[in-house]
């Protein structure tokens, strides 16, 4: 293509020799029968429009083909995921990303459906949902979130599961016993009471720096709390968590997930 002009026919077909030494380069575990198989699919099917097989070849029709099975538009124009072919989406999209296989599914739509499949508005979600409404209503009504983790699995879940243990300090005894063995496990623990004892006298002073009730000395509080009884002063750091937890939402009997992250949604998993 030179300047401004048009792009020819021959210019949006992947030419036979370039498109079977590129997959033997990024797939050197097919075989050339296999490589030559999907080529030809790409030729016969592929690279036409879906609705008009018999009108000139275009390399970009490849994504409408693939769109066209795993999405579709809710009557608002809205782009969905087929629960059916979800997994190929995600497949696909690891690689390609999702913006430009909606914007040609749209694009498509736009020019050969009728005018009542036109697309409205642009601001589709940023992860496509899926068309199972019975998984969208558990998901946006009952607030449900997958948040399971495998052993030894690669994702860190240490932030949520220590901002879970702040917030309940209390009746752990157990817990820890299982976690780091008998012996252990006193220690463990009072050391865990230690810091949430620390955190909510380090939140009471951020949220509430003009009350003089929370302006003494944490070092002589810990002392004091050591003094006192460990389980005393866990029933007492339970108590302030959940006092501050209810804060405003006394009268409608909700508890916030963290008190020090009252305004943040992710903590929505802390429910219960």
């Amino acid at each position: 293509m030179n300047g401004n002009q048009p792009i020819s026919n021959k210019e949006l077909i992947i030419n036979k020799n370039t498109f079977v030494s590129t997959m033997r380069r990024n797939h050197p575990e097919m075989s050339d029968d296999s490589i030559n198989l999907i080529y030809r699919l790409f030729e016969d099917k592929w690279s036409k429009n879906p609705n008009n097989m018999v009108i000139s070849q275009n390399l970009f029709y490849s994504l409408v083909h693939f769109t066209n099975a795993v999405l579709r538009t809710e009557v608002n124009g809205s782009p969905v995921i087929k629960f059916e072919q979800l997994f190929k989406w995600k497949e696909v999209t690891e690689v390609t990303g999702e913006t430009v296989l909606i914007c040609a599914f749209l694009a498509y739509k736009d020019c050969y459906c009728n005018k009542y499949c036109k697309t409205r508005h642009l601001d589709w979600a940023n992860l496509l949902p899926t068309d199972n409404k019975w998984l969208y209503h558990i998901f946006k009504v009952y607030k449900l979130i997958d948040l399971h983790q495998h052993l030894k699995a690669s994702t860190s879940v240490f932030g949520i599961s220590w901002a879970c243990l702040m917030n309940h300090i209390s009746h752990r005894n157990q817990q820890f016993k299982i976690l780091v063995g008998e012996d252990l496990s006193k220690n463990d623990y009072n050391a865990v009471t230690l810091a949430a004892k620390i955190r909510i006298e380090i939140c009471r002073r951020i949220m509430q720096p003009w009350n003089d009730e929370v302006l003494y000395d944490i070092n002589a509080e810990i002392d004091k709390m050591f003094f006192k009884g460990i389980e005393c002063c866990r029933r007492e750091t339970h108590y302030l968590i959940n006092r501050y937890r209810i804060g405003n939402n006394r009268q409608k009997q909700v508890n916030e997930y963290d008190y020090a992250a009252s305004d943040c949604g992710v903590m929505s998993v802390f429910e219960g």
